[in-house]
């Protein structure tokens, strides 16, 4: 491994493609459960000097399975709300190169290949709201753990359509 000085800069592209075979069954007028399974590929790759900061093209394939559960409600001025609650199983099946290596404790690939061969869980609570004339909202948070691992995270947005 050999020290570089000065300011060094690469760029880095990313390329993903990932997709979802679901399909929705009616359990009652308003709830659903949605089996899901899924697989997602990145490609990682560097400019030029991209050797010099330990970094390397790489590729990462993941796969997933679980199902949503679901119900849709009507609030108080016709605001539609629909809660979902997903769990999946997934495992990140191989990755190689292209990640942040291991700085000074050699050349591991520490960050991302830490994760492969292990499946981990995944839930997320999602509550989207439908406003009417083109403007909807949502709040979702998710938990997700296994061997060496648990997090969580959330979000919110807003959109509108004309």
């Amino acid at each position: 491994m050999s020290l570089v000085a000065g300011n060094n800069s690469v760029s880095v592209a990313n390329a993903t493609v990932a997709g979802n075979l679901n399909y929705r069954f009616d359990l009652y007028p308003s709830y659903w459960v949605e089996p899901t399974v899924g697989a997602l590929y990145t490609n990682t790759s560097n400019g030029g000097g991209a050797a010099q900061l330990g970094l390397a093209t790489g590729n990462f394939v993941r796969v997933q399975g679980g199902a949503r559960l679901g119900t849709t409600t009507l609030l108080y001025n016709h605001i539609l709300m629909t809660t979902a609650l997903t769990g999946l199983l997934y495992d990140d099946v191989s990755v190689s190169g292209g990640f942040i290596a291991g700085g000074a404790f050699g050349p591991n690939n520490i960050l991302a290949q830490s994760d492969q061969g292990f499946v981990r869980g995944l839930g997320i609570l999602a509550l989207n709201f439908d406003y009417g004339n083109g403007v909807s909202s949502f709040i979702q948070g998710d938990v997700y753990g296994g061997a060496h691992l648990i997090g969580a995270g959330g979000k919110a947005g807003l959109r509108v359509q004309w």
